[in-house]
């Protein structure tokens, strides 16, 4: 009998106990015979033979990463509701409005604002595949020490996989373009990527939804002036060879940025984070467009921990926790809850803005832990992205969907995660960006 391993330890020893024989010769004997393999006798220092293996009906990630809270936080919208273009009012060019006499003409100057069309965002279709055969499918069922993965165990890992993707894209530590689409390419890119029309279909990132000029425009921090161009697979679109916003030919695609004022780009800036968010968000809630903004402010727990360290430092904050922490029934010793103040939230300008915190905002180890671009190679905390919640989105056009066919000349069944969509900003001013900080 085995004891369930959801009961707790004491319960477990009572199990255990109550199927062993109560006289202690017999006990002591039963032992030594389970602990013993064929006519080898057990030894405690060169016996190979009795030990059998018994393995966790459970497979361990080990040293991989698997995230999705930057996807998760940002607001979910579809093509079906949003279309595939939008429409900018750029500039406020109605002349009509005017003070006018008793015997004043009414109608002296009539005009409408001139319309800027963003057309043609194109979604990227990415999918995972993946095979099983009639033999494995088997052999799962039948599985004893060592396991064999179950047809949920792959389905579930594929799926986990597949949002660590998504999340990879998103944040700009991915870059499918490079490796022809095979799914294996992680080059710290953000705005550094390919400033060309991609044959790949990928997901926008928001480092480069939240550039400006200055950055994209400078070798300093990009390779080429035309980084900064956002294309939303414009390839995808016949006989489209222009990117959707080219920054360098105006600034109505500016977000407010803060970039480094002096010394090594690639060493960035040790700034007083929550002075420069505060002047940050005063410049982007200009462009808001509402008075009751919804924001986020996304960055890596680097920066969050950087933050933190300007909260309280002196620990002056004295409502913390009074109590013990128990730990499988161990308890610590009693007081406060000390160390640095955690924070939810940041007030910037009047403003609530909850914390997000993603990890690949700061690199991946496949990318050596680089950060947006070869100018800024240290590693360090990433930015920190205040994002007006109202202005970006990711557009669905396929929800995440799942399709099995059965394979014609095998016992083989393939299998596929598919789904469409884009990365889309919109009202670029109203977002702002704490971009190289110091490590």
């Amino acid at each position: 009998m085995i004891p369930d391993a959801s009961k707790n330890f004491a319960a477990q020893l009572k199990a255990f106990y109550k199927y062993m024989p109560t006289d202690p010769g017999v006990a002591q004997a039963k032992q030594f015979e389970a602990m013993q393999k064929a006519d080898v006798p057990l030894t405690y220092s060169t016996s190979t033979t009795w030990f059998d293996p018994v393995y966790l009906g459970s497979i361990m990630l080990q040293n991989l990463t698997r995230s999705r809270k930057a996807f998760s936080a940002l607001t979910k919208k579809t093509y079906q509701t949003e279309g595939d273009s939008y429409q900018v009012i750029s500039t406020d060019s109605h002349t009509g409005l005017g003070n006018m006499l008793e015997g004043g003409a009414l109608y002296a100057n009539t005009s409408v604002p001139a319309l800027v069309d963003v057309d043609s965002i194109y979604p990227a279709i990415v999918k995972f595949d993946w095979t099983y055969t009639e033999v494995a499918n088997a052999l799962s069922r039948i599985q004893r020490s060592r396991v064999t993965p179950t047809l949920d165990q792959i389905r579930d890992y594929v799926t986990n996989k597949f949002w660590d993707f998504v999340e990879m894209q998103i944040t700009g530590v991915y870059n499918d373009f490079a490796a022809s689409g095979d799914g294996t390419s992680q080059g710290g890119y953000g705005v550094d990527s390919p400033a060309t029309a991609s044959s790949i279909a990928e997901f926008e990132c928001l480092d480069r939804m939240i550039t400006n000029q200055t950055e994209s425009g400078a070798t300093n921090y990009c390779s080429a002036a035309t980084d900064g161009d956002v294309w939303w697979n414009a390839t995808g679109v016949t006989g489209t060879t222009t990117a959707r916003v080219v920054r360098a030919s105006s600034a109505l695609y500016d977000a407010q940025l803060r970039l480094p004022t002096g010394g090594s780009v690639a060493a960035g800036e040790a700034y007083n984070m929550t002075d420069e968010l505060d002047d940050l968000m005063t410049q982007c809630l200009v462009y808001a467009n509402t008075d009751t903004p919804n924001y986020i402010a996304l960055m890596s727990p680097k920066a969050y921990n950087k933050l933190k360290s300007e909260a309280d430092p002196k620990a002056l904050i004295i409502d913390y926790p009074d109590g013990r922490q128990t730990i499988n029934g161990v308890t610590s010793t009693p007081g406060v809850t000390i160390g640095k103040v955690q924070g939810s939230a940041i007030r910037l300008s009047d403003i609530t803005v909850p914390i997000v915190t993603a990890p690949y905002l700061m690199g991946t180890a496949l990318s050596s832990w680089l950060w947006k671009s070869s100018k800024h190679s240290t590693g360090g905390p990433g930015n920190v992205y205040l994002i007006n919640q109202d202005c970006m989105e990711f557009r669905i056009l396929i929800p995440l969907s799942y399709r099995s066919v059965q394979a014609e000349s095998y016992l083989e069944t393939k299998n596929t995660l598919y789904m469409a969509g884009q990365l889309i900003g919109k009202n670029w001013k109203s977002h702002g960006a704490l971009k190289y900080i110091a490590t």
